[in-house]
């Protein structure tokens, strides 16, 4: 299911990495904008419209605007909402846990990331929920490494996500990103079966990924509502979402989008 078309895979040089890290600045205090602006009283509709003002601010792209037809600058979703949530009328209230999920393309680079947001007070589960999702994107990130597999960030993702009593999402993945929201190659949450040839991908230098862990709290099955955008779990349970932008070079990962509430000794501690 998962194979990567080395033909249309592009590796980035140094240059092309630096263009995209100033996109994931530019994102990275977005996304912290709006998660301060995530509370109850709102809704998402008002968030959509505060991303849209801080591109125009930043100069830069709301990448899903478009895209596909997407209505929207970001994805946001609530609850048992996995990924691609609409924005709208919906009010905010305390206990949600909301999915924010945003790209920003600046100067034909785009970089993309989440973050969930807990309103407080919330229950033990969605903390716990929320807060293994972060861990899983993180130990996603520090199994990248420049001539392992890719396999290897699948495996360290759904290895922490089960050992909390967690499940992650099989039908959606992360990818590439770079000139292109999409680009090859595909990045499962999940260790893809042993007969996969995705198996045997290498991380290689000048590889630009986008990795996202989509966790849920019981079943990983999902589905697709009739606005043919929002994912939820099947059994209405809570779900969580991160992601970051990551570049890999021959001696280090680089996290393009890193949030000022996040260092890099967090992220990449063994």
């Amino acid at each position: 299911m998962y194979k990567t078309d080395w033909k249309t895979m592009e590796l980035k040089t140094k240059h092309e990495i630096e263009k995209m890290r100033s996109a994931g600045r530019i994102l990275a205090g977005i996304l912290t904008e709006l998660g301060k602006n995530c509370e109850a009283g709102t809704t998402t509709g008002n968030i959509d419209k505060l991303a849209f003002s801080l591109c125009e601010k930043h100069g830069s792209k709301p990448t899903f605007y478009g895209y596909r037809n997407y209505p929207s600058a970001v994805c946001i979703s609530v609850n048992d909402e996995v990924i691609h949530g609409l924005p709208g009328k919906r009010i905010l209230e305390q206990g949600d846990i909301v999915g924010i999920d945003m790209g920003v393309t600046k100067d034909g680079w785009t970089v993309d990331s989440a973050i969930t947001v807990a309103i407080p007070p919330v229950s033990a589960i969605s903390e716990k929920l929320t807060r293994v999702t972060l861990d899983s994107l993180y130990a996603g990130i520090r199994a990248a490494k420049s001539g392992g597999k890719l396999f290897s960030i699948s495996a360290a993702v759904q290895n922490l996500v089960e050992q909390n009593g967690f499940s992650a999402v099989r039908e959606f993945v992360g990818h590439g990103v770079g000139r292109h929201l999409h680009e090859e190659p595909s990045i499962p949450n999940f260790i893809p079966d042993k007969k996969s040839g995705f198996r045997n991908v290498k991380i290689l230098p000048g590889m630009t990924l986008a990795l996202e862990p989509m966790v849920n709290e019981r079943s990983p099955d999902v589905k697709i509502d009739e606005d043919n955008w929002t994912v939820r779990t099947l059994d209405g349970a809570l779900s969580a979402h991160f992601e970051h932008t990551i570049a890999v070079t021959k001696d280090a990962v680089h996290v393009l989008t890193i949030r000022e509430n996040e260092t890099l000794e967090e992220i990449i501690k063994f």
